[in-house]
């Protein structure tokens, strides 16, 4: 039942809105009939157009639209409109001279001595961004048994479908264009599984594909992009060992940091000891030149990192190195005053240091030294917090103001009993960093001594995406997932995934 309410707010919207309805029909006939790409153009104005008519005609409130109205009339106008461009597509493609198409491929082909014929119609259902795109096309097929082999032998088709190729579908792994593709990949990056991707997509666009066809694509996209960033890596580590790299003698005053750290996956696949956890390496560079500013609550002025680039990769140090050379390179190694590369003082990231960024300086990161410092704390002193507290607050506090010695000795006036209690030998991951843990001097320089946000980023990215309970991953599709989250992450979706595929596929992005 209405109520007064109801009625007043019907009365008082409704001839606008039913003005707009009209002549939005009218509109939307007319392309229906035409399939004119002009008159499709031009529909948007002409509604536009409508609505200031109606607003300079009169200043009376029952001839305006609330802006939620405006919105949702625009909403039906945008899926209209999808409505109305895969109709021109499907009209576009029944316009094409298939016959022609035919009688070029058989010219082609019996040049190169193959003779081929037809078969028949085949019908094929493309799955674009504004819908399912249906459509017929002849197939060819070859004239005799040895046309058959050398047909095989030179494309490994049994079939030859000239408007495919013509379409350029012929190139596409699945039966969707590269729009969704690129589309899919990024919801799957984004979600936390298959199924929510499919959701997310379901819901955000018309797409509506099946879990398995997500994951192939996914695997497909990644793939892709992590072959060229292996590639590259390959490149410029090839450069750099046959001394074809070199760096400006004029330095950007501003320092360039890199950071490395580790992490666990749960794989499919055990290594030789039966462990099916593999450790993700993700590497992150960033510079001050890119650095914004802003207060905290007391006032002090706190730097926060801007432009940043990461990879993750589930591969050996040697591989890793590579990638992190390049990544490296690609934010200004070689330019700036200085290099800081902070880590967890892992001794493969020393080595690394050493052969590929000697004029860095390596920092173990205050981080990593606490927590492996209450490791140690919590163990001496049996997990009692009123001890092992203070005593670790007291150690770093050292460290963070370089008294090393002090630091050390506190370490060893410890009796042999507690120190037999801890797995961790502090004293030795202290003496092993001993040339990384100046950090009185690392903060007199400005320089980051904190490496939280590299771990924040890789508890993102594995925890959230890669970790979920239950989940064990090929290390494969692993790795592929995660270099299009480095990706995103990084800002490098439309230059490193979006280009890439379209030049893969030897498409054109655009008119």
């Amino acid at each position: 039942m209405e109520t007064d309410a109801t009625k007043q707010s019907k009365s008082t919207t409704s001839p606008a809105l039913h003005d707009l309805i009209k002549v939005y029909s009218e509109l939307q006939q007319d392309c229906l009939e035409s399939l004119n790409l002009e008159i499709i153009k031009k529909s948007p104005e002409d509604f536009f157009n409508l609505i200031k008519e109606i607003r300079q005609g009169t200043a009376e409130t029952e001839h305006f639209l609330t802006v939620t109205q405006m919105e949702n009339v625009m909403l039906q106008l945008q899926e209209n409109q999808k409505s109305l461009n895969l109709k021109l597509l499907c009209n576009e493609i029944l316009k094409i001279n298939e016959a022609n198409l035919i009688d070029k491929k058989k010219i082609e082909y019996r040049e190169k001595g193959i003779k081929l014929r037809k078969y028949r119609l085949f019908p094929r259902t493309i799955v674009t961004m504004i819908g399912k795109l249906p459509f017929t096309r002849m197939g060819l097929i070859s004239s005799s048994s040895t046309d058959a082999e050398k047909l095989k032998e030179l494309t490994s088709k049994k079939i030859i479908f000239p408007l495919d190729e013509a379409l350029g579908l012929d190139v596409l792994p699945f039966k969707i264009t590269v729009q969704v593709m690129l589309k899919i990949a990024y919801w799957v990056q984004e979600s936390t599984s298959y199924a929510t991707a499919k959701k997310a997509l379901t819901h955000n666009t018309s797409i509506n594909v099946n879990e398995e066809t997500i994951r192939a694509v996914t695997n497909t996209v990644g793939k892709l992009v992590f072959r060229n960033d292996e590639a590259t890596a390959e490149k410029v580590y090839n450069c750099l060992n046959s001394g074809k790299l070199s760096f400006p003698k004029i330095k950007n005053n501003h320092t360039l940091y890199l950071k490395v750290d580790e992490a666990l996956l749960h794989t499919r696949q055990k290594d030789e000891e039966g462990l099916t956890w593999k450790e993700n390496k993700l590497g992150m560079a960033f510079s001050t030149e890119f650095f914004t500013y802003n207060h905290d609550n007391n006032g002090k002025r706190c730097p926060q990192v801007g432009k940043r680039e990461y990879i993750m990769l589930l591969g050996d140090t040697n591989a890793f190195k590579k990638h992190m050379f390049a990544l490296a390179l690609r934010n200004g190694y070689g330019t700036y005053r200085h290099t800081v590369l902070l880590s967890d003082g892992a001794a493969w990231i020393r080595n690394m240091k050493e052969e590929l960024f000697p004029d860095a300086q390596q920092i173990l990161d205050f981080f990593h030294l606490r927590k492996n410092a209450l490791i140690f704390a919590k163990a001496i002193f049996s997990n009692d917090e009123s001890k092992y507290r203070p005593w670790t607050d007291r150690l770093c506090e050292l460290v963070k103001t370089s008294r090393i010695a002090e630091a050390l000795s506190k370490i060893r006036n410890l009796n042999k009993r507690q120190l037999v209690k801890s797995k961790f030998d502090l004293t030795r991951y202290l003496e092993n960093n001993k040339d990384n843990i100046d950090y009185a001097s690392y903060l007199k320089k400005g320089w980051i001594i904190s490496n939280d946000t590299i771990e924040s980023g890789n508890r993102i990215a594995l925890q959230q995406r890669l970790n979920q309970p239950g989940m064990r991953w090929n290390i494969e599709s692993g790795q592929y997932i995660l270099t299009l989250i480095s990706k995103a992450k990084s800002g490098l979706w439309k230059q490193d995934v979006e280009e890439a595929l379209f030049k893969y596929y030897n498409l054109e992005r655009s008119i």
